[in-house]
């Protein structure tokens, strides 16, 4: 087919764009607004006569192109040439374009505001329906859905009409224009009476209801009502887009129902290149991901893998080879050389990995994703909780270790109810037919006794619809699993430094007491602190493994996100090529996994959770009532985000739609505009990961640490770093990781700038373990740590003091610790609180959160599995950087500002911490409130890491905990000084045993 037509349609009242500039913008590519020729391609049009344009299809989309080329700054595919399948010239809100067919793909190029191209795939299109609530809905495979909204102007469709009737009347000056209509171009029957009277004009403004302008939505709904009426017969607007762009793709689609595979067929699967004979297999290509089955009627596949990369190989002559990689590498014969071709053309269009993505990462930067953030787990595990709830197919969970009995929702003293926990709403699930599927790591028993096939055998013990597995089986013994992923339907994924596990559940408070047996906040081994005692007994997850009656826990700070959209899609793909690489590897008879397709039924929501239930079938009577629905439920959002608390509803339907995320066009069902400082509507999210041959991937990535690097090296103003570790190295002598070099040109070229920058890391007080004076591990974190930092001229602090000996680098660069204290039963304790926290926030714009610390493990791609999003939200707000006006992003400044709160025992709205690199801040507030802390924590507490302690003499490991033993006054006076402390902020100890090799 080869149709050409054009399509007026007007704007809405207060679009920035004038209809003039549409109509200059329309005649500057070379086309007329009056013109509506037809035309199959031969020059004529359906009449018989000539058109207006006396160029054929093909001729006009060569001339599209090069005004396409001089008007846009975007490339015009080739395919637009070579494989015309039809060409619409659309005035579509919000932005007037061009939208082309081909065989393959749909595209819609764009001036307003900016140069821009969308590129659809109609091997993507799972679904195309018709105008539905004011839209023309594309559902994408993915599931993100591509909606264009346009608009029929009065003005325009008077004058249109007026057109085509003089036209008519000039092509058929002796026909009976008797008839109250005419039928398009082709079939001319006015009535002039009508005509003469302004009857047309009437019919116009009748039409409209006074209105100057009508959704292409109103329009078809009224054309099914009044089928004969002027409006419809006349304009042809209906019969046009029907016939010329939904019958088209439809029959496109009718070869791609539910998304079939994009190629099929017999292969021969060789198990080395010099075998001499294979085993056949049917093959099928689909959603990125290759499936390889015994016969081609079997309903399950031998094996399944995500498509990395393929390549042709010309072994033997007569022989038509080619190789795939996924998890594993597939040699492949096939039978002719273009059936070779065929599958080579195929897999390159299928494949989402893509060599050129940013940082070489599995996964391209998604546009129009959610974002949420969570600090500490009673925000997350709250809201966890709620997101497994609103399940209906499928639940990944990924875990260094995850605690069956673990009570996600608690009260402000106590437990919540047995229905809280996980295990039980897990099994909840399951019963509803939900599938779950949880993957942690099998542990090093010497490192850590976290007993993972305890867990694998609890979860599969409470339903047949959960399977849970380990991995790997013996070796590699040094690296581990440490990816932090739970994913709900493949539509919210939730990624951070939290596991699902005992330990880790804290208030922004970090209580330090529990001494209750009986009203607990932390039961049995949720009562932890490594720093006393090895985890162990977890068999036992009640029995208490400390004393609480004598010895505090330990604090734990961490954050979360989660994210929705094609960004959560990515998380899924990333969780699924790991979960069938095990199970190739290990469990046989589990299984495998694949990517979902189709409609995104979640997304986030500034009040929490919104889930969608059958989009399709909503009617124009359920629209007032989904309306009406959706304002209950944003009703009280402001003031339930501001207290945290999380609320979803997944029992209705909602009348809107999801962004086109992976394509890049932002026509979306507006999300609740409620303010809420933890979720961004609209961010730019790409997901990150360190991978390799053992851990899931044939190709090993380290995208988490080259993102890492380009961050840091081009900040503008300040970064801020939370994490569990900071070992690495100025040139990767020591380390591989070039996170210290990259801070350290950052720094360096600020100073020599003579440029306001600020390097805020906060990492723990100390490692935790045994007794560290008999831990060769603790001993060796401390020492890489100190190197990496501030002990030998290699350090990061050293080097920067040997570059600028007249410079205080504290004005450039601070490390700092959490500390908290509490009375137990009338004894005084203290402890650290855990920074577990993965995180860094770059200039207030920028984040990198996930399950990744600062040191080779994480970063170098081939050792332990991590993931991280990185997420720039697309709302501007106006800030202050040292004082002058700097735009930043509301997510990043949101987050960043609201731990600086939490670590300096502010109010929750003080704007002190809005200019974080301004002297009034970072040396009156924050180096000040650290100095404060540290000195009262210093003189109380004598035996506690500090940088006066110079020798392992000097310091009482088995004290450094609790003061006791004080007289009546001298208890006052201390918990006098001790209340003067502000929030827990205190400055890292880097002289702490210095005079100590750290060898043990």
């Amino acid at each position: 087919m080869s149709v050409m037509f054009s399509i007026m349609s007007g704007f809405s009242e207060g679009d920035d764009i004038s209809r003039q500039d549409v109509v200059t913008y329309v005649n500057s590519l070379g086309w007329r607004v009056k013109s509506h020729a037809f035309d199959d391609g031969d020059g004529k049009s359906k009449s018989g006569s000539k058109s207006d344009n006396p160029f054929s299809l093909q001729d006009k989309l060569t001339r599209a192109k090069d005004r396409l080329r001089k008007n846009f700054d975007v490339p015009i595919d080739e395919e637009l040439i070579t494989q015309p399948m039809g060409c619409v010239l659309a005035l579509v809100l919000p932005h007037p374009g061009w939208m082309f067919l081909t065989n393959n793909f749909m595209y819609f190029y764009s001036k307003f505001p900016t140069a821009h191209q969308t590129k659809i795939c109609l091997q993507d299109i799972v679904l195309m329906e018709k105008p539905s609530i004011s839209t023309i809905q594309f559902t994408l495979s993915d599931g993100s859905i591509l909606s264009f909204t346009s608009w029929l102007h009065r003005d325009s469709a008077y004058e249109l009409i007026s057109k085509q009737r003089d036209e008519a009347i000039h092509k058929h000056p002796h026909h009976d224009h008797t008839s109250h209509a005419f039928d398009g171009p082709t079939s001319p029957k006015i009535e002039e009476k009508q005509v003469m009277m302004g009857g047309i004009h009437r019919s116009i403004q009748e039409f409209f209801a006074g209105r100057n302008s009508i959704t292409l939505t109103e329009y078809f709904n009224l054309h099914a009502l009044f089928p004969h009426s002027p409006m419809f017969t006349g304009y042809g607007l209906m019969r046009y887009f029907t016939k010329n762009l939904f019958r088209a793709i439809e029959t496109r689609l009718q070869m791609d129902t539910l998304t079939p595979p994009l190629k099929n067929g017999f292969v021969i699967r060789l198990r080395r290149a010099n075998a001499k004979r294979g085993r056949r297999y049917w093959a099928v290509l689909k959603n990125g991901f290759l499936f390889l089955y015994k016969d081609k009627d079997e309903q399950h596949p031998k094996s399944t893998g995500l498509i990395e990369s393929a390549e042709m190989k010309n072994l033997r002559p007569g022989h038509y080879f080619f190789a795939v990689k996924t998890s594993r590498y597939r040699l492949l014969e096939v039978e002719s050389e273009l059936d070779r071709l065929d599958w080579m053309y195929s897999i390159t269009a299928n494949t989402y990995e893509r060599s050129e993505n940013r940082y070489a990462s599995f996964a391209p930067e998604r546009k129009d994703c959610g974002a949420r953030w969570f600090v500490d787990g009673k925000d997350y595990f709250s809201f966890l909780e709620d997101a497994l709830v609103s399940a209906r197919h499928t639940i990944f969970i990924a875990g260094w270790w995850v605690s069956p009995e673990l009570y996600l929702r608690r009260e402000d003293s106590a437990l919540g109810g047995i229905e809280n926990r996980l295990d039980l709403i897990l099994k909840k699930k399951a019963e509803d037919g939900v599938k779950i599927y949880i993957m942690i790591w099998n542990e090093t028993k010497v490192a850590s006794p976290i007993d993972s096939h305890y867990t694998k055998r609890i979860f599969e013990k409470v339903h047949a619809n959960i399977w849970a597995l380990y991995h790997p089986h013996l070796t590699p013994v040094y690296w581990s699993h440490h990816q932090k992923i739970v994913c709900i339907d493949q539509d919210i994924a939730f990624i951070g430094g939290l596991d699902v596990c005992f330990g880790r559940w804290d208030t922004h408070e970090h209580k330090l007491v529990d001494p209750s047996h009986l009203v607990t906040q932390w039961p049995g081994k949720d009562y932890a602190n490594e720093s006393l005692v090895v985890l162990s007994g977890i068999s036992q997850p009640f029995h208490d493994l400390i004393d609480r009656m004598t010895n505090p826990r330990m604090g734990w700070h961490d954050i979360h996100s989660a994210v929705d959209g094609t960004a959560a899609r990515d998380a899924a793909r990333n969780f699924i090529q790991r979960w069938n690489h095990h199970v190739l590897e290990m469990w046989p008879n589990y299984p495998l996994l694949n990517p979902k397709s189709g409609l995104g039924q979640h997304y986030l929501d500034s009040v929490g959770i919104y889930s969608l239930r059958q989009l399709r079938d909503t009617t124009d009577d359920d629209t007032l009532k989904l309306n009406q629905v959706e304002e209950a439920h944003h009703q009280n959002a402001e003031h339930q985000s501001n207290n945290h608390e999380i609320r979803h509803d997944h029992k209705h339907n909602h009348p809107g739609v999801q962004s086109n995320a992976r394509y890049g066009h932002h026509h979306h069902r507006e999300r609740s505009n409620h303010p809420c400082k933890h979720f961004a509507p609209s961010c730019d999210i790409q997901i990150v990961r360190s991978m390799c041959r053992w851990s899931g991937s044939l190709m090993t990535e380290s995208s988490i640490h080259t993102a890492y690097l380009d961050l840091i090296e081009n900040s503008e103003k300040f970064i801020y770093i939370e994490n569990q570790y900071f070992i690495s190295s100025l040139g990767g002598h020591t380390c591989k990781n070039l996170i210290a070099e990259a801070l350290y040109k950052r720094i360096h070229r600020a100073i020599s700038e003579n440029a306001a920058f600020r390097v805020i890391v906060v990492i723990p007080h100390y490692p935790t373990g045994d007794l560290w004076s008999q831990s060769y591990a603790m001993q060796q974190i401390m020492k890489w740590q100190f190197r990496t930092i501030a002990r030998g001229k290699e350090s990061l602090i050293g080097r920067l003091k040997e570059d600028f000996p007249q410079i205080n680098v504290d004005e450039y660069i601070g490390f700092f610790s959490l500390r908290g204290w509490a009375d137990l039963l009338g004894l005084t304790v203290t402890e650290q609180i855990y920074v577990h926290s993965k995180l860094m926030i770059v200039d207030d714009t920028t984040v990198i959160v996930g399950s990744a610390n600062a040191n080779d493990r994480s970063m170098l791609g081939d050792r332990d599995s991590e993931i991280c999003a990185i997420i720039k939200d697309n709302e501007v707000i106006e800030a202050k950087m040292n004082g002058q006006p700097y735009m930043v992003r509301k997510y990043a400044a949101e987050l960043r500002r609201s731990l600086f709160r939490e670590h300096l025992g502010l109010a929750h709205d003080d704007p002190i911490v809005d200019d974080p690199i301004a002297a009034s801040f970072f040396h009156d507030v924050w180096w000040r409130t650290a100095d404060i802390n540290t000195e009262i924590y210093n003189q109380n507490f004598p035996h506690i890491p500090m940088s006066s302690t110079r020798t392992w003499e000097q310091w009482n490991e088995k004290s450094r905990i609790a003061t006791g033993d004080a007289s009546f006054r001298d208890k006052l006076q201390e918990d006098y000084q001790l209340r003067r402390i502000q929030g827990h902020l205190i400055v890292h100890p880097l002289q702490f045993l210095e005079d100590e090799s750290l060898n043990p």
